[in-house]
């Protein structure tokens, strides 16, 4: 596993209060390369939200009501995978004009693109997103991330939203969970970076049993994606890198 993954989890698992774990996982994403990070959890308009933002956007931005034209919330209402996106013309040219003014106003405390990680139930529900800022363009971006820093972004904001949201309280329900020996198994080839075909070809699975292995993995675990299951299941202590 990458090792800025598991230092951020050792970071991670030494905080007991929710303020604390927030700086090491807002920190966490900023060497990464974020300029600001917003974390939300449960529903966009229920104020369970802390960013690092300046103070006055959030309080303006629900009271110009622009979160009902966000295609970011809609994103994290309905989307499962990240979401890179820009403040061009390119990204905005189609949003309503409400939302279009709001990527506006982010530019001014520079916020010009992002990766938007939607964060989901394994029954479907939202349970809130990560919003990576960033200020650059969004090709530069998608350069400066790339293939190798994406994923790593992924799997560090699932870490930290599910261990911030069991210290916050209240937004998540946590059942006991037991991965068999091949689901473990799985997990900890993805966690190392292999694919579904890498890793049938090298557990000599089919990709359909490899699939269901994974499948299985984030039914226990309540789990919407393979990496948010891989992220539950390190948090847990299920599997060890």
């Amino acid at each position: 596993m990458d090792k800025r993954i598991t230092d951020f989890m050792t970071r991670l698992r030494q905080t007991s209060d929710f303020d604390q774990a927030l700086t090491v996982a807002t920190q966490g994403l900023e060497n990464l390369g974020a300029s600001t990070v917003v974390w939300w959890f449960g529903d966009p308009d229920n104020n369970n939200i802390w960013s690092t933002c300046p103070p006055s956007w959030f309080p303006y931005y629900f009271d110009q009501g622009y979160w009902l034209y966000d295609p970011l919330v809609r994103h994290c209402q309905s989307g499962v995978r990240p979401l890179v996106y820009g403040t061009e013309p390119a990204f905005t040219g189609q949003l309503h004009p409400r939302a279009r003014q709001a990527f506006h106003e982010t530019t001014e405390f520079g916020m010009h693109s992002g990766i938007q990680v939607p964060v989901r139930l394994g029954s479907g529900v939202a349970s809130g997103g990560v919003n990576v800022g960033s200020h650059y363009s969004a090709p530069d971006l998608v350069r400066k991330f790339g293939e190798e820093r994406l994923p790593v972004t992924h799997i560090m904001a699932l870490l930290a939203h599910d261990h911030l949201a069991g210290l916050l309280g209240g937004t998540r329900v946590e059942t006991e969970a037991t991965l068999s020996p091949r689901q473990k198994e799985v997990l900890l080839w993805l966690a190392k970076g292999l694919n579904i075909e890498q890793i049938a070809e090298r557990l000599g699975l089919t990709r359909i049993t490899a699939d269901i292995h994974i499948a299985k993995a984030r039914e226990k675990l309540n789990a919407a994606t393979r990496e948010q299951a891989l992220a539950i299941a390190l948090r847990r202590g299920l599997i060890t890198p």
